[in-house]
């Protein structure tokens, strides 16, 4: 291997209870990225990588009896015969990034050649690029600022002042990319111009969570805890405890950074004020999206006040009967019930699942936990009965949504008893599927396996109880990578090769989920006492909002994407889910449609003079661009193509869990305090 495909290369050294490394000690790439879009590349590269095995063997000849060289000779016939993708496995003990009391399963990985290895290796490096050339725009254009806006080359803030968004959020991705001076650049702007005191405005709890105290939480480990991040974070996440009251479980949406202290008149004013604009309700999202980082925050800390709040709301949540499982989108923070029909695995929906799972895995499964993981299972089997559809002509399977007809009209508890006894209240589907669900395969897979790949399950050198896959968790991985085909299909129907925000579909519509009659093991149901799962006689479900679109354009027979939401904001959520099914499966196919989508990325939202821009609409082309670089894109879908194209001692899933934003934290040995 050249020196250009140095790997993901770590020194194991316990240090404290977290185990972290210095920033010494992280590995260092041999990078050659380049701002051109494309470094040309082509097919013919794997024809020439089982050519080059195939001389070397031939090179060798005087080197090796004659009977030994007959033998690979067929080897390698045998290999051509069955493709280039015949594979066999071997072990590659790694060297874990940090020592865990439970050491990291072998690593089992495709036999892959070094012409192949360093195929991948190179298209890595064309991430590299692309992130330079996106943070080059950025850096010289808008440095400080919260958003990029590359046509106009300006910046974009959230707020009147802005936090840095792009800058806090992009901190983990150099640091795993080794971009040095990239790096001690956004350092020195976060120790001289990172402060929270934004007086007098409101700023979103979620994503002030997500994206600034995850991004400092995942920049303190991966640096070897930089103290730096630690003291930013604690400043933070102080301030974010303002936004819940001395009495209510949930946080507000918003909070005022800058804010009067807790308990005084004033403060009592400002939640009353932000609680008015949110008409009393918080999303699953916005309030089932925090316990990651602060479960990391109070662990680091020794702090426990982060964590107990965090799962205050998961106690709360955790005591509202559901139905098969699943919450309507918004909660009232009055009376903790439900206060709108949506069921949705996307907008304001879909980091709530994530979570569950999450921080059951963070904990590496503690018996603590287990309640997070009954919700996560029932929310899954209720998401497998009611919202799986397999498209008409096609026979793509898609995760919909549901709505849940008069629940304003009918207190929560009567309107799930009434369903239960199967009276009325029957959900009516919604053929949609949004681009942001197109992470629940991905999570389909870790729930199935907890990250290890399937070779190492099989060997039997996961952590898991069983050595094998029970029939849940293969019909759950099963389902994973046939939504994840659908996900493709969002990319590879349209005109640019770039996936619309959502698309409507056609199905069956007197027919019901190929799920609809499971009965749900109780063990791992709701542990609420007003769950009933059982078998019901199915219904015909209404095609709510689906029909006739005027002007919509259809992708083929099943999909047609409504003309305001072709657009195309440089989502993550699909290339997340492949990254996670390749280090699971090992399946070529994934890193293969991960590429097609970065190709597309560098055609279509590459922008020359700096920086990547949004699309308008994904089903013309050329397409025209909209002004936009979202923080994510640095943060999640850059990374994300990085890893997919790195070998799996890059952040092994069996060690890290990554939050909703893609920013890295350990798996941890003990609980929180």
């Amino acid at each position: 291997m050249t020196s250009r495909a140095r790997n993901w290369v770590s020194t194991a050294r316990r240090r404290d209870s977290d185990d972290d490394l210095s920033v010494q000690e992280l590995s260092t790439l041999t990078i050659q990225g380049t701002d051109s879009p494309y470094a040309g590349e082509t097919d013919t590269v794997l024809a020439q990588a089982v050519r080059g095995t195939t001389d070397a063997i031939g090179k060798s000849r005087t080197s090796y009896p004659r009977g030994l060289l007959i033998l690979l000779y067929c080897v390698i016939i045998g290999t051509l015969l069955l493709g280039h993708h015949a594979y066999r496995y071997y072990f590659d003990a790694v060297t874990p990034l940090f020592e865990t009391d439970q050491q990291s399963a072998p690593n089992l990985l495709p036999d892959l050649s070094p012409q192949e290895q360093e195929l991948w290796l190179r298209r890595r490096d064309e991430v590299v690029g692309a992130f330079r050339h996106a943070w080059g725009g950025y850096r010289r254009d808008a440095f400080g600022s919260d958003e990029y806006a590359p046509v106009a080359r300006t910046g974009l803030n959230l707020s009147s002042r802005g936090l840095g968004y792009t800058i806090v959020d992009s901190l983990d991705t150099m640091l795993l990319m080794g971009l040095t001076a990239e790096y001690q650049d956004a350092r020195q702007w976060i120790t001289a111009h990172l402060d929270f005191d934004i007086a007098g405005e409101s700023v979103s709890v979620f994503e002030t969570n997500i994206r600034v105290l995850g991004g400092l939480l995942a920049a303190y480990h991966l640096s070897g805890k930089d103290q730096l991040y630690l003291e930013r974070a604690v400043d933070l996440a102080d301030r974010l405890l303002t936004a819940w009251t001395s009495t209510g479980p949930y946080p507000t949406a918003k909070v005022f950074l800058a804010r009067s202290p807790p308990g005084t008149a004033a403060h009592l004013l400002e939640w009353q004020t932000i609680n008015v604009q949110a008409k009393g309700q918080v999303s699953l999202a916005e309030v089932g999206s925090l316990q990651l980082e602060f479960a990391y925050l109070s662990h680091i800390t020794g702090d426990p006040k982060y964590h107990r709040r965090a799962q205050d709301v998961m106690r709360a949540l955790h005591a509202i009967p559901t139905l098969d499982g699943l919450l309507p989108t918004f909660v009232n923070v009055v009376d903790n019930t439900p206060s709108a029909g949506q069921v949705t695995a996307g907008a304001h929906g879909d980091s709530y699942f994530e979570y569950l799972l999450k921080q059951w895995i963070q904990t590496r499964g503690h018996p603590d936990q287990q309640a997070l993981r009954d919700m996560y299972d029932a929310s899954v089997e209720g998401i497998k009965r009611h919202m799986i559809r397999t498209s008409l002509t096609a026979g793509v399977t898609l995760v919909g949504e549901l709505w849940l007809p008069f629940l304003g009209r009918v207190p929560w508890k009567k309107y799930v008893n009434d369903y239960n006894r199967g009276v009325k209240n029957r959900p009516e589907f919604i053929p949609k599927a949004e681009h942001l669900a197109c992470f629940l395969p991905g999570l389909l897979a870790l729930g199935a396996t907890r990250g290890y790949s399937l070779a190492a399950i099989r060997a039997g050198h996961s952590r898991r109880t069983k050595p094998h896959l029970t029939p849940r968790d293969q019909e759950d991985l099963d389902l994973a990578e046939k939504l994840a085909y659908g996900c493709w299909k969002m990319y590879n129907s349209t005109a640019t090769g770039l996936a619309p925000e959502y698309i409507r579909f056609d199905y069956d519509r007197f027919g019901q989920s190929p799920y609809y009659t499971h009965t749900t093991d109780q063990d791992r149901h709701s542990t609420t006492a007003n769950d009933v799962n059982r078998p019901r006689t199915g219904w015909s479900a209404p095609a709510a909002g689906f029909g006739p679109q005027p002007k919509a354009w259809a992708v083929d027979a099943d999909y047609i994407v409504p003309p305001d939401h072709a657009y195309n904001l440089l989502r993550p959520e699909t290339v997340e889910t492949l990254f996670i099914l390749w280090r699971i499966t090992k399946k070529p196919q994934y890193r293969d449609w991960g590429w097609q989508i970065f190709r597309q990325f560098q055609t279509y939202s590459f922008f020359k003079g700096g920086g990547y821009t949004s699309l308008k609409d994904v089903t013309v082309v050329p397409p025209e661009r909209e002004d936009k670089m979202e923080t994510f894109f640095l943060a999640e879908t850059l990374k994300y193509f990085y890893l997919l194209f790195s070998p799996d001692d890059v952040l092994p899933l069996d060690q890290y869990v990554l939050n909703t934003e893609a920013h890295p934290f350990p798996i941890l040995d003990r609980v929180t305090p």
